[in-house]
């Protein structure tokens, strides 16, 4: 014969034991999400394992530390309007008297570029300037022309101006925008998508906003 088997009751499926099942199912569910969550916020901020986030790699101070560039912010110099020559506090220049006639957006090539308090003009309203040290090798400098046509805000270009620097700044390419700038002594690539991250961040950052 063989020997009993012993069974174990099943409990009775009382209210009590049926409100205790329901709040282990609803934890359980609710775990389960919070770990869903808790990866999806995980794989957000560190783009997956090895690859860097896109906020990041779109951070001017996070590029700017990557290519060996300056990230800086100025004292506010004013915005009156002048027909003198102004000697500026930053350089390149970032603020402060400029000539009533502002430059146009655009790429100039060396000798065609606007002087410097019609650059100024157009930092307040809104631009940002690309600009690299006279003598650059051609390489750096189609690297730039690259960049002056890359969409911004949904278009080649925007509000962006091309120039070779003429206030004998010592960094090889640079870019302003008003009270701002960042400069870096080489033209690599590291320094370009440095000078990308800080067009994006501060084009239309300035008193005056003009189309």
């Amino acid at each position: 014969m063989d020997d009993p088997v012993e069974v174990t009751p099943t409990p009775a499926a009382t209210p009590e034991n049926e409100h205790r099942l329901h709040r282990v199912v609803i934890l359980a569910m609710a775990g389960g999400a919070f770990l869903v969550i808790a990866a999806v916020a995980v794989l957000t901020a560190t783009g997956g394992r090895d690859q860097p986030s896109a906020m990041n790699a779109a951070d001017p101070k996070v590029a700017a530390s990557r290519a060996g560039c300056k990230l800086a912010r100025h004292r506010d110099e004013g915005a009156s309007h002048t027909t003198k020559t102004v000697r500026y506090r930053s350089n390149p220049p970032t603020s402060g008297d400029h000539s009533p006639e502002p430059a146009l957006d655009g790429l100039f090539d060396p000798g065609s570029e606007p002087r410097p308090e019609q650059l100024v003009h157009a930092l307040e309203h809104g631009r940002v300037i690309l600009q690299y040290r006279p003598g650059i090798e051609p390489g750096p400098r189609a690297a730039l022309e690259a960049l002056f046509e890359e969409p911004v805000k949904g278009s080649p270009a925007y509000h962006t101006i091309l120039v070779q620097n003429g206030t004998e700044m010592s960094a090889a390419v640079a870019a302003t925008s008003w009270t701002r700038s960042i400069t870096c002594p080489r033209a690599s690539p590291e320094a370009i998508a440095a000078l990308r991250a800080f067009r994006e961040r501060y084009v239309d950052q300035a008193p005056e906003l003009v189309p």
